[in-house]
C-alpha cells in the first residue's frame, strides 16, 4: 500500500458495509522512512601505517526522518558495537594509540532506523625502528678480520615491522665518514 519513503503522504479513505451505507471521507498524512541514514567518513589512511595521531570526521545523512544520534567506539579487535558499546559523536575524534586500532561508527536516525557498521583500521607507529649489524668472517690478530667478511644490516620494529609484502624493507648504511650520504644496503 504505502512503501515509499517521504513525508506528508497523504492517505485518504472511505468503506461501504453491506448496507450500502457509506462512510465519511476521513484523510490523514502519513510520514514514512524504512530507510537507514548514511554516514561517510574523511579518513584517507584505512590500513595504513603512519607515524602520527590520525583524526577522523564523520558527516551523516538522512534524507527523510534526520540523524538523531551517530554512536562510534575505538578497539583492538574490530567486534565494538558502536550503538551499544560505543559513545555517541560530536565532533572530530583524534586516535592516538600506537598499534593497530579500529575505528567503528553508525548512525540511527529519528524513525529508528540504524545504519550497518562501518569500520575503520587505524595504524599507528611512532617509533622509529632499530637495526642491528652482525659481522663475520675469518678473524685474525688483534681483532681484525681478514677473510671473508660478511656484513649483515638487520631492521628491528615491533609495531608496523620492517617487511613490506614479506621482503625487507630498505637499510642504509655509511663507512667511515658519519656526515656522509646514506647508500642503500642490499
Amino acid at each position: 500500500f504505502l512503501e515509499e519513503d517521504g513525508e506528508e503522504q497523504v492517505v485518504t479513505g472511505t468503506a461501504v458495509d453491506n448496507a450500502g451505507n457509506t462512510a465519511e471521507t476521513t484523510t490523514d498524512v502519513i510520514n514514512i522512512d524504512q530507510t537507514p541514514p548514511t554516514t561517510f567518513d574523511d579518513y584517507e589512511n584505512d590500513g595504513e601505517w603512519v607515524n602520527s595521531y590520525q583524526a577522523i570526521t564523520l558527516t551523516e545523512e538522512d534524507a527523510t526522518s534526520g540523524i538523531d544520534t551517530t554512536y562510534f567506539c575505538i578497539d583492538a579487535t574490530d567486534e565494538c558495537d558502536p550503538s551499544d558499546d560505543g559513545d555517541e559523536y560530536f565532533e572530530t575524534v583524534t586516535i592516538s594509540d600506537e598499534g593497530i586500532s579500529y575505528f567503528r561508527y553508525a548512525s540511527q536516525d529519528s524513525a529508528g532506523n540504524l545504519q550497518d557498521t562501518v569500520s575503520r583500521e587505524v595504524k599507528i607507529d611512532k617509533t622509529a625502528p632499530s637495526t642491528s649489524i652482525e659481522v663475520s668472517g675469518e678473524k685474525a690478530l688483534a681483532n681484525l678480520y681478514r677473510l671473508d667478511i660478511t656484513v649483515t644490516l638487520t631492521c628491528n620494529d615491533e609495531a608496523s615491522s620492517c617487511l613490506l609484502d614479506g621482503i625487507q624493507e630498505t637499510v642504509f648504511y655509511r663507512l667511515d665518514n658519519p656526515e656522509g650520504e646514506f647508500l642503500e644496503f642490499t
